[in-house]
């Protein structure tokens, strides 16, 4: 059987077998507000239950609830579906993600530094639930977290978690990026997406998230360097371009950075 005939097989049989199971599940507005994308708002659904997490935050549609997720099979392609994805075993702090790096949809594994929070006095209500204030850095920003102790799961959109309760906003400092829980609903029986399963079966041939990052990074070197040669300006790439290169990105910086140098190999000589 030929390579391209498995992988059509496998896409089909991962299709047609759609797993229900009992999982908690949150809905999100994701408000982004970047010079490119000033008014960027698309709906994220958190799963969860006390084994495993998963986070889902589709590109192109917005979607009122998970069931109408669900009813969309065109999101139910393997790789690429215009959706990033992250799976989480709980307990553990490595992820295992699908994303966009620049041209090509990866599927990696990222070993997330723990978020060291800091927990305040501070209160206030989000839909009918007390939650507490929480601050913290993770790769380059400053976040403010919203939890909930009413409902003790310590996890949250996308890749915050490790507070005493389920987050229910977070933001950065800047009010870049937000993310704040529009529905919950506990303790629903679920169709959990193939491509979860496409994580599980394939976690050896993942490529590690500073790998995704590198082939993300390229593609936004190779765009900057077309816009200036496209350009009458007479400007070229710089190190300032590739010291800001992720400005408006939500992690601007890596652990394995520490104490790196700029590479100005792609400069123009």
């Amino acid at each position: 059987m030929s390579v391209l005939r498995k992988y059509s097989v496998l896409v089909f049989l991962l299709i047609g077998s759609v797993v229900f199971a009992q999982y908690n599940v949150v809905h999100y507005k994701y408000i982004a507000k970047t010079p490119m994308y000033p008014d960027y708002i698309k709906d994220s659904f958190l799963l969860f239950n006390q084994d495993k997490q998963y986070f889902l935050k589709p590109y192109t549609k917005d979607y009122k609830n998970y069931a109408a997720l669900q009813e969309d099979k065109s999101y139910y392609a393997v790789k690429k579906s215009n959706m990033t994805s992250l799976m989480r075993n709980i307990g553990e702090e490595r992820y295992y993600g699908i994303g966009f790096a620049g041209q090509f949809w990866e599927i990696y594994y990222d070993d997330v530094p723990k978020i060291d929070w800091h927990i305040t006095e501070e209160h206030k209500d989000i839909m009918g639930y007390t939650t507490t204030k929480a601050t913290a850095e993770f790769r380059g920003r400053k976040y403010t977290a919203w939890f909930s102790m009413e409902m003790p799961y310590s996890v949250g959109p996308w890749k915050f978690s490790g507070l005493p309760g389920l987050i229910l906003e977070v933001y950065d400092e800047d009010y870049m990026f937000n993310f704040i829980a529009q529905e919950i609903q506990m303790t629903n029986d679920v169709p959990i997406f193939p491509k979860f399963k496409y994580y599980e079966d394939h976690k050896n041939d993942m490529i590690s998230y500073k790998a995704f990052i590198e082939k993300e990074n390229g593609y936004k070197i190779s765009s900057l360097q077309q816009t200036y040669a496209n350009s009458s300006s007479g400007n070229t790439l710089s190190a300032r371009d590739l010291e800001r290169m992720r400005d408006f990105d939500m992690e601007k910086t890596f652990e394995w950075e520490k104490n790196k140098k700029i590479d100005t190999s792609s400069l123009k000589k």
